[in-house]
Order: C-alpha cells, then structure tokens, then sequence
C-alpha cells in the first residue's frame, strides 16, 4: 500500500531552481514597491521641498504643502500601481509573460540610471 504524501511533499514536487529564482526576484519588485511608497514622507518632511512646492502660511510663518498636495502626492504612486496591473495584465496576454517581465525591467532600469545620473535634487 502506498503512502499518501504530506501537501509539503506535494509542493515541493513541483519546485524546480528556475521557478524558485522567478518567484525570489519577482518578488524583489513588491520590495521596491515599499521603498518607492516610503519616499514621499521623506521628501515632504524637508524644508527645502515645502519652500519649493509648498504655499507660503504668513499666520505660522513658514511654508508647507497643503493636504490636498499632500494626498495626491500619495494618491498617484497607488494609481500608478492599479494602472500598472491592468496594463501588466494586457500585455501578459497579448505578448507573453517574458516580454512583458522583460519590458518592466528594462522601464525599472531606465528609471534607476536617470535617478542615479541627476546632478539636481528636484529633477
């Protein structure tokens, strides 16, 4: 009579070194997703931003964003996202997955070397 297998051994039947370096990197990309949320309370924490983008409050003397900056500032990385999945999922059915992989990475790439390459802080 033969042994039922656990779930874990059924898994672990279907994992091959390939699957699990696609699943590993894959999933580099929602790590971004955190680093690239994080940024905005960073950049409206400094002076220097609120002086540039901000209004000037002459009751506090000082100037700041005002919270509807504030909120869309927030908002427009979150509808970047959606609209990323729906245009992800088009072009997953339309070319492939590979392609679609391959053209995200080369945007990320593109999008990695122009903020490594600017000489100013607001461009």
């Amino acid at each position: 009579m033969e042994r039922a297998k656990t779930p874990f051994a059924l898994i672990r039947a279907d994992l091959s070194p390939r699957l699990l370096a696609v699943a590993f990197f894959g999933s580099l990309a929602s790590t971004g997703f955190g680093f690239d949320q994080g940024w905005w309370s960073g950049a409206i924490s400094f002076p220097e931003f609120a002086n540039v983008f901000g209004h000037y409050n002459a009751a506090a003397d000082s100037w700041a964003l005002s919270a509807t900056q504030q909120s869309v500032g927030t908002g427009v990385g979150i509808l970047a996202v959606v609209v990323g999945l729906f245009v992800g999922s088009l072009l997953n059915e339309k070319v492939g997955r590979w392609w679609t992989f391959l053209a995200q990475a080369l945007i990320s790439l593109a999008g990695v070397v122009i903020k490594a390459t600017t000489e100013d802080s607001y461009a």
